[in-house]
């Protein structure tokens, strides 16, 4: 990247707001490679009309303009999509300097990591320097970025600002990743020192770097996605939650603490090595899950609600000689929440989930997860063995039983499933079940309304507060 220190050129104005990156550079010149060659699509919708020829009415285009480097344009300047080709673009259109009132803020990063200076100045000084340039009489601007200065011929001194790294990028002509290789030697003496539990890195020069003395071998795991000093938790020292049910909870488990996703050899015993790593580093397994990605290897997801930080977990896990990664993720309740589980005959239960479905809507938009499940089922030791089911289920926080007629069997499944803490709503039906529930619904669209009301911590609704209550 060439150093920016001072800057004098011919300015060009012009006077729109708003101007996007796609009208800078359209999307089909997008699958270009490589940053240069876009000069003929800088502004080419504006610039020529049907036929390929200039249009007169651009202001870019009059002869006063030919040979600018400084362009001054109106505010919110380089808006719109993200793309770094409208800053190659204006490059090789022959600008180094951007002037506005504002700046997309994409745009900003795009032209400072390309060596374009965008210059924010007050609006009232930009319209001043606008109207300057807008004479066509040679206008032009001498833009200091070591004093943080705009001057011109008629005695115009404006200041600007530029974040200080950038500021160091532009002055010394070096883009982030030279400004990180000029700091070598400190990160190869890091890397001596480094422990060898954590996560391998790559070399300078673009090879695997040398491991340290008790580093991993060749092929062992890669732990991803930590990047936090070993022992501290996101967001801070402490991030554990209570161990009690979250406010409106209907459960009494514990709240999940974070996620750890396993990939590894489908092998004997991989698992039961993968337990005893967890067990080791302290932690305290909510729940697990495996599939199969391909014939020979699996993935498994480890819910945690206790224990020591994610990066110990993922480190105590790549150690298992048949682990191939390891990394930190969301956990299911953060995306998926809590469920909403709806049992039953098939007519009732799309009823029971189109109330669900639209009230987890209306919750979920304010940052609540709530999810719907639903399964029609006949016969009563179908519908018995489902319900029993659901104390299996991950975040299985409440049932609805839509049908006409249950009992039996099914009102055994449900005293059950309640002892386990699990919410049960009924619909009105003959039968023994609706002695059983905590509340029966005769609606089954209010019915799924008031299941996710039930555990929904953004809705004002106390299920023991009703609870043995007929609506």
């Amino acid at each position: 990247m060439q150093p920016f220190t001072t800057h004098d050129g011919l300015v060009a104005v012009l006077p729109r707001d708003d101007v996007d990156t796609d009208q800078i550079i359209p999307k089909q010149y997008l699958a270009r490679t490589g940053r240069s060659g876009y000069a003929d699509g800088c502004f080419v919708a504006w610039r020529l009309d049907a036929q390929g020829e200039p249009r007169a009415d651009f202001p870019l285009n009059h002869r006063a303009f030919q040979g600018a480097t400084v362009l001054v344009a109106g505010r919110n300047f380089g808006c719109g999509s993200s793309r770094e080709h409208a800053a190659w673009a204006l490059l090789d259109a022959g600008y180094r300097v951007v002037v506005a009132s504002s700046f997309g803020d994409i745009f900003t990063v795009n032209a400072l990591q390309n060596g374009l200076l965008p210059v924010v100045l007050p609006a009232a000084t930009a319209a001043t320097v606008m109207e300057r340039g807008d004479r066509r009489d040679g206008y032009r601007l001498t833009v200091d970025l070591a004093q943080g200065e705009v001057r011109d011929a008629s005695g115009l001194r404006a200041p600007f600002a530029v974040d200080p790294f950038w500021r160091t990028c532009l002055l010394e002509g070096r883009d982030p990743i030279e400004m990180a290789l000029a700091h070598g030697p400190a990160i190869a003496a890091y890397e001596v020192e480094r422990s060898p539990l954590l996560p391998p890195t790559t070399g300078l020069q673009g090879g695997p770097a040398a491991p340290a003395v008790g580093a991993p071998a060749a092929g062992a795991a890669r732990v991803h996605g930590h990047d936090r000093p070993h022992g501290q938790a996101r967001g801070g020292p402490d991030r554990r939650r209570s161990r009690g049910p979250a406010p409106h909870s209907t459960g009494t488990a514990p709240e999940v603490t974070f996620a750890i996703a396993c990939r590894c050899r489908d092998v004997p015993g991989t698992l039961a090595q993968l337990v005893a790593g967890l067990a080791a580093s302290g932690a305290n397994i909510r729940d697990v899950a495996l599939t199969r990605d391909a014939p020979d290897t699996v993935s498994l997801h480890f819910e945690i609600d206790d224990g020591p930080d994610p990066l110990t977990v993922a480190v105590a896990l790549g150690r298992v000689a048949t682990v191939l990664a390891v990394e930190e993720v969301p956990t299911q309740r953060t995306i998926f929440g809590k469920r909403v589980i709806v049992i039953g005959g098939g007519a009732q239960v799309a009823l029971v989930a189109q109330g669900a479905v639209n009230e987890a809507d209306r919750h979920n938009i304010r940052g609540e997860r709530i999810s719907v499940d639903t399964i029609p089922l006949v016969g009563e030791a179908e519908i018995a063995a489902a319900v029993l089911a659901v104390r299996r289920l991950p975040r299985a926080e409440i049932l609805v039983l839509a049908g006409s007629l249950m009992g039996g069997a099914i009102t055994l499944a449900v005293r059950e499933v309640r002892a386990h803490g699990i919410v049960v709503i009924s619909l009105h039906q003959a039968g023994s079940v609706v002695e059983a529930v905590d509340l029966v619904v005769t609606d089954p669209i209010q019915a799924g309304v008031m299941a996710v009301m039930a555990v929904a911590g953004t809705a004002r609704f106390d299920i023991a507060r009703v609870r043995g209550r007929r609506f």
